[in-house]
């Protein structure tokens, strides 16, 4: 995978019996790239409060960055995409078809 320098990745440090260690880098936090897509610092303390829109081509450019996680594998978009839009929503991001020019 390929990401930009100042993307924080989650790492996996694997430590072996032998005193090795190996290690696993992950795609982005969820909650990061919708911040990111959204141009929103934090989520909403709220549950019904709206802070912030997300399109659906973008959650579905986050599933396909998902779906790279050695645990997310075995699952197919459709269902990344489900969980990113539940996700989405308890961050208090609106879904919509496009987003605004200017965001």
């Amino acid at each position: 995978m390929d990401f930009l320098p100042e993307l924080p990745l989650p790492v996996v440090v694997l430590p072996n019996k032998d005193r090795t260690f190996s290690f696993q880098v992950k795609s982005p936090t969820t909650t990061y790239l919708f911040k990111r897509c959204a141009g929103i610092e934090s989520g909403s303390a709220k549950k019904s409060e709206i802070v912030g829109e997300v399109s659906v081509q973008q959650i579905y450019e986050i599933a396909k960055i998902k779906q790279k996680d050695e645990n997310l594998q075995h699952l197919g978009l459709p269902e990344i995409t489900k969980t990113l839009v539940s996700v989405a929503r308890g961050m208090g991001l609106k879904i919509v078809k496009q987003t605004h020019v200017g965001k």
